[in-house]
């Protein structure tokens, strides 16, 4: 896995993200580790989802990117954070690694990615992060994935 992970701020959020660059989270599963600036995620998505639409990691919700991108309006609408693995749903995911929120409210990703979140992505396995609340900030493996985001958003 490459050391290197390009980043970004720009002006929008995760909602818009899906519905712009639904590529973002496509084939993907989506571990969802703050809702409206909530950690219990499983609990909150399992109340407006379908039961077998969540898989619970600790207290984080698992979605499909499928699930994300079809219910964005009803999921993302606060200071929100996710995390995308390629693969399936039924990804080996250790929960005690996320340790903190990096939502927009509080970490722009115009200058440098702090140095916990990097260690937090990069042990994650990880492939494509957003947060949002005050503007998105993006991570990815791939730098052509942020340009395609620059492309579809400006930079902020």
């Amino acid at each position: 896995m490459n050391a290197e992970v390009a980043f970004g701020f720009f002006d929008g959020g995760i909602e818009a993200l899906l519905e712009r660059c639904p590529w973002f989270v496509r084939r993907c599963s989506c571990l969802i580790t703050c809702l409206d600036s909530g950690r219990n995620t499983a609990d909150a998505l399992a109340r407006c989802l379908p039961k077998p639409d969540v898989r619970s990691i600790g207290q984080f919700g698992l979605i499909t990117g499928e699930t994300a991108i079809n219910m964005r309006e009803t999921i993302f609408a606060g200071f929100d954070e996710m995390y995308v693995f390629e693969g399936n749903f039924d990804l080996p995911i250790d929960p005690t690694i996320w340790k903190h929120q990096y939502t927009s409210d509080r970490i722009f990703l115009r200058d440098a990615v702090p140095a916990e979140l990097l260690a937090t992505f990069q042990a994650s396995g990880a492939v494509r992060y957003a947060s949002d609340g005050s503007g998105l900030n993006v991570l990815a493996r791939q730098v052509k994935d942020l340009n395609s985001i620059a492309a579809v958003f400006g930079r902020a």
